[in-house]
């Protein structure tokens, strides 16, 4: 069994320098070899960038499997950013894909991690869209105009102490507008459709 492990590491590094200038054509393959040899880093950055490759294929159910093997193979507290980007690109899967519970799941996952950032603003702003995509899909208006609101609300904050430029906010903006006008309040969203084409 000792053999095989050091074997499994041996084939990664070979083919890691052998493959140099190929490396995107065989991530699956080095991801695999890394988490045999117990290489938990490696095999987690490969399989987060499989992962990835796999969802520009339009391969969800393959991307969620390399992602789900990343974060178990990621501690916690080890790089709380790499976990931040894995459980936002699955989140992306899970949307696409229709689960909303595991959807759901992620974004707050992602609102916990988000705060230890220096740029938790913009991704705050970021989640919160995210959020409030999800409850129009869900048919949830109310909540969906919320979360809307609490992204202008980040938004606002990285406009005016970053200097960031104003796209997310012009975003949030229209997200509330589409909220407020499938609620039927088409006519009382024109203040905020008004800010959103001033900012843009």
């Amino acid at each position: 069994y000792t053999a095989r492990v050091q074997l499994h590491e041996l084939y990664a590094h070979h083919l890691e320098h052998a493959h140099a200038d190929a490396i995107e054509q065989i991530t699956p393959q080095l991801a695999f070899h890394y988490d045999r040899a117990q290489s938990y880093d490696k095999a987690a950055y490969y399989l987060a960038r499989s992962g990835g490759q796999a969802a520009a294929g339009y391969a969800n159910e393959e991307a969620l499997s390399y992602f789900n093997r990343a974060l178990i193979l990621l501690p916690a507290e080890s790089d709380p950013r790499k976990r931040f980007d894995i459980i936002w690109k699955r989140e992306r899967i899970y949307d696409l894909l229709g689960k909303r519970a595991e959807q759901r799941q992620d974004l707050t996952s992602l609102t916990r991690l988000a705060g230890q950032f220096e740029d938790a603003p913009t991704l705050r702003a970021q989640i919160f869209i995210r959020r409030a995509q999800l409850e129009i899909d869900m048919g949830d208006f109310a909540s969906a105009k919320a979360h809307a609101q609490a992204a202008i609300r980040e938004a606002n904050a990285d406009l005016q102490s970053n200097g960031a430029p104003p796209d997310l906010h012009v975003d949030a903006l229209l997200l509330e507008v589409r909220a407020m006008f499938l609620a039927g309040q088409a006519i009382q969203a024109k203040p905020q459709l008004d800010d959103a084409l001033a900012l843009a």
